[in-house]
C-alpha cells in the first residue's frame, strides 16, 4: 500500500490515478505527465454575498469578512500566498497538494457553508508567470499605456512617467465626464481631470 501523506490536516493516500481521502476514493486522475509540469499553481475562489450575509432562512447571517478570513488562514497554512484579491498561489506546490488544499477548504468553514455559498473555485497552472503576467505592460506607463487616452483623474494621471505629459483642460475647452463616472461637483469639474 502507498504511504499516506498529510495535506492541510487530512491524511490521504495516492494510488495510481486515484486518491484515497477521508471520504473514500476521489474520482480524479493525477497523471504522471501532469505532475511533471513545472509552473505555479493558483487557487481562485468567490462566495455568494447574499447567501453568506442574508439572515436565515435565506442565508447564513454571517459577515463575509469572517468567511474570507477563514479561507485565507487555511490557504496560508498550506503555503499559498495572496496573488491578487481572491487568487492565491504557491510556487512550491504540485497538483496533488493544490487539489487537496482546495478541497479541504470546506473544513475551514462551518459544515455545509462552503457548499451553499460557493460561487466559483478553481485551480489554474501558470507555466511561465513572468511572461503571462502583463500587469506592468497594461498599467499606466507600461507598453500599452504610455500616454493618456482620454480624461483621467488628475492624481492618477501623474502616477507614472508618460511619453506625453498629462495636460490640464483649458477654460472653455470641451470636457465630457467619462462614461460610468458618477455625476458630482468634483466629477463635473474639468480642473480635476487631465488628458
Amino acid at each position: 500500500m502507498a504511504q499516506p501523506i498529510v495535506i492541510a490536516h487530512l491524511q490521504i493516500v495516492q494510488l495510481p490515478h486515484l486518491i484515497v481521502g477521508p471520504r473514500g476514493l476521489v474520482g480524479i486522475r493525477v497523471l504522471p505527465a501532469f505532475q511533471n509540469i513545472q509552473g505555479i499553481y493558483h487557487i481562485s475562489y468567490d462566495f455568494l454575498q447574499r447567501a453568506t450575509e442574508d439572515d436565515p432562512p435565506a442565508g447564513w447571517g454571517a459577515y463575509r469578512a469572517n468567511t474570507y478570513r477563514a479561507v485565507i488562514r487555511h490557504l496560508n497554512a498550506a503555503g499559498f500566498a495572496r496573488n491578487q484579491y481572491s487568487d492565491y498561489s504557491n510556487p512550491n506546490a504540485g497538483p496533488l497538494h493544490t487539489y487537496w488544499t482546495m478541497v479541504s477548504l470546506r473544513f475551514a468553514l462551518p459544515p455545509t457553508k462552503m457548499a451553499t455559498t460557493l460561487k466559483k473555485i478553481k485551480i489554474s497552472l501558470v507555466l511561465d508567470e513572468p511572461t503571462w503576467d502583463q500587469t506592468d505592460h497594461l498599467q499606466l506607463g507600461g507598453h500599452f499605456s504610455d500616454m493618456l487616452e482620454g480624461p483621467t483623474p488628475q492624481i492618477l494621471a501623474f502616477s507614472a512617467i508618460l511619453a506625453i505629459p498629462p495636460q490640464p483642460y483649458l477654460p472653455g475647452q470641451p470636457f465630457n465626464r467619462p462614461r460610468h463616472t458618477r455625476p458630482s461637483p468634483a466629477a463635473n469639474n474639468p480642473a480635476n481631470w487631465r488628458h
